[in-house]
């Protein structure tokens, strides 16, 4: 989420503290499709009320992600329902074992309002 909040980012990436980071270039190729949308409306359907809550919740960002990336210009599949960029972040974080990390020093900054973080090896 550094772009949600850059002023933040830039406290944490400046901090020196050891960070692992799972950049939106990995996380917007991971996404979840429309059968598990539809997995969780048979869940509510069966009264399970956390997949009620899920599907209505994941139905209303699907719709929002749509309009999103129209209004960007960007071509998004058909396929998808949402990304799955916390779930990903998640999965890392406990079973880092399915991921190749690599340890770069980032250079944060924001100049002109545009936000910069160069990764160097």
């Amino acid at each position: 989420n550094l772009c949600s909040d850059p002023v933040a980012s830039l406290v944490v990436l400046r901090s020196r503290a050891r960070i692992t980071l799972v950049p939106a270039d990995l996380t917007l190729r991971m996404y979840l499709d429309g059968s598990f949308l539809d997995m969780l409306a048979e869940s509510a359907r069966k009264g399970n009320p956390l997949g009620a809550h899920l599907h209505t919740m994941l139905r209303s960002w699907s719709a929002a992600l749509r309009v999103w990336a129209r209004e960007v210009g960007s071509a998004l599949d058909e396929s998808v329902c949402t990304f799955a960029h916390d779930a990903l972040v998640v999965l890392a974080l406990c079973r880092p074992h399915l991921f190749c990390f690599k340890e770069v020093t980032v250079e944060a900054g924001i100049r002109d309002g545009v936000r910069s973080c160069p990764l160097h090896k």
